[in-house]
């Protein structure tokens, strides 16, 4: 069913690209389905209404890495060090994501 929902999910997203509510069903439906590269697309296109956010950064930076897209994944890294707030909900687990793909 959460394979079935992405592409229509996905599909919506590119017809009311300024819709939250579109955006965040499809990053739901992406991640149910776990599909790493819609995943990163979703994300990006959550950073349109969120701007710099540190924990999708790093998700996208991880989702690159497995996908084996090391240059792309390092730059989301850079992304996300730059605005990593030095207080922030399990802020251990995501810094040591970051440097498991800064080690890269």
């Amino acid at each position: 069913a959460c394979a079935e929902a992405l592409p229509h999910a996905a599909r919506a997203v590119g017809l009311a690209p300024s819709d939250r509510r579109s955006a965040a069903l499809y990053a739901r439906a992406a991640e149910k389905a776990r599909d790493a590269r819609h995943r990163i697309l979703a994300y990006e296109h959550l950073l349109r209404w969120t701007g710099p956010d540190a924990p999708l950064l790093i998700s996208i930076a991880w989702l690159h890495l497995t996908l084996g897209a090391t240059p792309e994944a390092r730059d989301a890294a850079v992304r996300a060090r730059a605005c990593l707030p030095a207080r922030m909900p399990k802020r251990r687990h995501w810094v040591t994501l970051l440097e498991d793909v800064e080690a890269q």
